[in-house]
């Protein structure tokens, strides 16, 4: 399945792009797909942000999930000449932001690395990712209990 969403990311065609990308998705969900090497090969084949959030979101984010280790995949990708792969490792970083231990230590490792980029699309992901600093860690858990006793009592 690898060769097939290599082979539709390598297609001239958005669509076609988006398909590889799900079924990417589909193989970092069954832990099909456990480490980023292939994301290094597919961001070259990506002609645009909207690509690179997708892939960053639907597989990465999930592959880091699976397997924490893969962190300083993102770390190594910050030194990259592909400015959509230096995107990809920003975008990974927010998405899988309550899975990885340490988070905090890691986005300041990938701004510290970043703080001199000049390209438009890395620094839209770098303002970002520095927004998430001034975010408190929000959890829907204790709405979703009330809301729970709620329910119970009226139904009672």
């Amino acid at each position: 399945m690898e060769r097939e969403a290599i082979y539709l990311l390598e297609q001239p065609i958005f669509d076609s792009k988006i398909a590889g990308i799900q079924i990417l998705s589909v193989m970092s969900k069954e832990k099909l797909l456990a480490d980023t090497k292939v994301i290094e090969k597919v961001v070259q084949h990506t002609t645009d942000w909207a690509l690179v959030d997708t892939l960053a979101t639907d597989v990465v984010a999930v592959i880091l999930k699976n397997n924490p280790n893969n962190i300083n995949s993102l770390i190594d990708w910050t030194k990259s000449d592909n400015s959509w792969l230096r995107r990809c490792s920003i975008v990974s970083l927010i998405k899988a932001k309550n899975h990885i231990i340490d988070w905090n230590k890691y986005k300041k490792l990938v701004l510290n690395k970043l703080i001199h980029e000049d390209d438009p699309y890395v620094k839209k992901a770098i303002k970002w990712l520095k927004s998430t600093l001034a975010q408190k860690n929000f959890t829907y858990r204790p709405v979703l209990n009330k809301i729970a006793q709620y329910v119970r009592k009226t139904n009672s």
